[in-house]
């Protein structure tokens, strides 16, 4: 009895080391089918009179479900959390970014005040977006 209790603990401390070891190993790029991303921007193509003629504002956001610093969205009133997003948009429509990427941006929900986040800001600040939809 001992000896199998003792070979089954041995079984798992091998299976634990060998889950280790693969894991710091790059497996789970391969399982995954990504690899990380590689860029290069060769110093010569990029000139400094180019770069300061043609500029890209680029902005990213987590938006927190409109919560702003408040513990949970369940908790805050809709007209809390558009005031919340009437901050967003007053910086947005200061900065003028011409790309920005919106995280935890709620739709339509009850824990979220009924309405789409998303909406909301394009009008109040009259941006275009394209949503991509989080897993």
């Amino acid at each position: 009895m001992n000896f199998i209790l003792y070979r089954r603990w041995r079984y798992f401390i091998i299976g634990l080391i060998v889950l280790g070891l693969l894991s710091c190993s790059g497996l789970p790029y391969l399982l995954a089918g990504k690899y990380p991303p590689t860029i290069i921007i060769p110093s010569a193509m990029v000139e400094p009179a180019d770069v300061a003629k043609k500029t890209l504002k680029v902005m990213t956001l987590n938006m927190a479900h409109g919560r702003k610093d408040g513990f949970n969205q369940l908790l805050q009133s809709a007209d809390t959390i558009r005031a919340n997003l009437n901050v967003i948009a007053s910086v947005l429509r200061r900065v003028k970014p011409d790309i920005v990427a919106l995280q935890e941006v709620d739709g339509p929900s009850f824990w979220s005040g009924g309405f789409s986040h998303l909406h909301y800001l394009t009008e109040a600040t009259g941006l275009k977006y394209a949503a991509v939809r989080g897993r």
